[in-house]
C-alpha cells in the first residue's frame, strides 16, 4: 500500500491555485492521473519522486516513509526506489541500449534481468544501438525497461503515449501491461488525453485545478471490450474500420497515410469510458 498526501501551492494559467492530492495506490494496481494541461499532474509525479519539494505532505510506502514533512523526514530521490519515465524519455545519446540498463541496474541484480526485460519488450537484438538509431516508439520502450529493470516500488509515467501515432501507441500500451502484470508493478501513470485511460486503469484520478474531482475504481476489463471487425473502407483520405460484437457496433478512424494491419473478421480490443457526475 502506498499513501499519498501532498500540498503544494503553485502558479498556473488562470494564477495561484492549490494543489492537493489525497490518495492510496493498491499493491500490484494501475492508477491513472487525468487531467488538462497545468492543472497539476507532473508536478504531483515529481513530488513523490523526490525531484520536487511539497509545501506540505506524507508519502508511507508499506512501513517506510518517504515523506513526511511534519516530522521532517525526506529520502532522497535515489533512496525512493522510483521508476519514472519522462515526457522526453530521458536518454543519453551515447550509451547504447545495454548500457542505459547497466546503469540502472542495481549491485544486487544480474544480467539476466537485463536479458528477460529486453525480451518482453521486443528489445532483444537491438542493446547495441544508441537512441539516434531508434524510431520513437523503440526509444520509448527503451525508457520504459531502463525505469523497471531496477524493480522499483512505483513505477511513474508521465505523458508515456504523447509523441506516439495510434499503431505505436496500442502497441506500447499493450508491451506496458505485460510488462506491468509479469512484474508486478505499482504504475501512477499521467495523461491529458482520455482515450490512454482505455483497457488500462484500476483507478483514475481526475484532477482539475489542483484537486482530484473524481475518483473511480475499475478493472482494466469493465474498461474494454472485444469486437470483431466487419468491414473497412476507404473514406477520403481515412480508412474506416467497422466493427460489433453482440452489444457494440461502431466505427474507427485511420489516416490512410499510416500503415495499418486491419483485416475483416480480425478481434480487437477497444475501451469503454465511464462518465459519472461530477
Amino acid at each position: 500500500m502506498i499513501q499519498v498526501e501532498l500540498h503544494k501551492v503553485l502558479l498556473g494559467p488562470k494564477g495561484q491555485f492549490d494543489l492537493e492530492i489525497s490518495t492510496r495506490l493498491q499493491k500490484g494496481s494501475m492508477t491513472v492521473l487525468f487531467g488538462e494541461s497545468g492543472a497539476g499532474k507532473t508536478t504531483t509525479l515529481r513530488m513523490i519522486a523526490g525531484l520536487t519539494s511539497p509545501d506540505q505532505g506524507k508519502i508511507y510506502v508499506d512501513d517506510a516513509v518517504w515523506l513526511d514533512t511534519d516530522g521532517k523526514q525526506w529520502l532522497r530521490p535515489q533512496e525512493r526506489k522510483v521508476g519514472m519515465v519522462f515526457q522526453d524519455y530521458g536518454l543519453f545519446p551515447n550509451m547504447t541500449i545495454r548500457q542505459h540498463m547497466e546503469y540502472a541496474l542495481s549491485e544486487s541484480q544480474n544480467e539476466e534481468d537485463i536479458d528477460r526485460i529486453l525480451e518482453v519488450m521486443e528489445l532483444s537484438g537491438l542493446e547495441d544501438r544508441r537512441p539516434g538509431a531508434l524510431s520513437g516508439g523503440q526509444q520509448q520502450r527503451v525508457a520504459l525497461a531502463r525505469a523497471i529493470v531496477q524493480k522499483p516500488k512505483l513505477l511513474l509515467l508521465d505523458e508515456p503515449f504523447s509523441a506516439l501515432d495510434l499503431r505505436i501507441k496500442t502497441k506500447l500500451i499493450d508491451h506496458l501491461l505485460r510488462v506491468h502484470d509479469e512484474f508486478e508493478l505499482t504504475t501512477l501513470l499521467v495523461t491529458h488525453d482520455y482515450r490512454d485511460l482505455v483497457g488500462l486503469a484500476d483507478q483514475i484520478l481526475e484532477l482539475n485545478e489542483g484537486r482530484v474531482e473524481k475518483h473511480l475504481d475499475y478493472t482494466a476489463s469493465e474498461l474494454s471490450t472485444t469486437v470483431t471487425i466487419s468491414a473497412i473502407k476507404r473514406e477520403g483520405d481515412q480508412i474506416v474500420v467497422y466493427y460489433e460484437n453482440e452489444f457494440h457496433s461502431g466505427r474507427l478512424t485511420h489516416f490512410s497515410h499510416e500503415k495499418h494491419d486491419f483485416r475483416i473478421g480480425d478481434r480487437l480490443k477497444i475501451g469503454i469510458l465511464p462518465i459519472t457526475d461530477a
